[in-house]
């Protein structure tokens, strides 16, 4: 009877500690939504995003995805996301999906233009650049060497002429 007893506390302090560092990495992680104003941005592909992923500006967040759905119209990517009211975008500022290292994470990356015009609460980005697959382009650089190395070896096979 006591070992069942024993065995019991051991499972309820295992849970209380899991518990315990859940709470701990929900809390510091940087999940809060931004308050403030809604940009748009319409991106050929938007691989990875989500509500809640971060929009950054020199490395901080500035930022997070509200939204996003198909444009009917140009069956692109058509992404809404909240700007800290503190901070001012150009209105030739480029906004591109990057991937957050190489566990496959991802988050938009604002790159500021030089205009002194600055883009509007419910305002759109103009200059976009989706994400970038990685897979299909390892596979065509796979392809490039395999196309190179076989024509390489089509020249030196040939018999010499005497």
């Amino acid at each position: 009877m006591s070992r069942s007893i024993v065995e019991s506390l051991v499972g309820a302090l295992v849970l209380a500690v899991a518990i315990v560092v859940l709470l701990g990495v929900f809390q510091s992680a940087d999940t809060q939504r931004v308050a403030g104003y809604q940009l748009t941005a319409s991106f050929d592909n938007a691989e990875g995003l989500a509500s809640g992923t971060d929009i950054r500006l020199a490395g901080i967040k500035i930022g997070s995805v509200a939204g996003q759905r198909v444009d009917p119209e140009t069956f692109q990517a058509a992404v809404t996301f909240n700007i800290d009211s503190g901070v001012e975008l150009p209105v030739d500022s480029v906004a591109r999906v990057v991937p957050d290292g190489l566990l496959g994470g991802t988050f938009i990356e604002i790159g500021p233009g030089a205009s002194e015009e600055l883009l509007q609460p419910g305002g759109a980005f103009e200059n976009t650049r989706g994400a970038i697959n990685v897979v299909e382009l390892i596979s065509q650089i796979v392809s490039l060497a395999v196309d190179a190395t076989a024509n390489q070896g089509g020249e030196d096979s040939a018999p010499a002429s005497e």
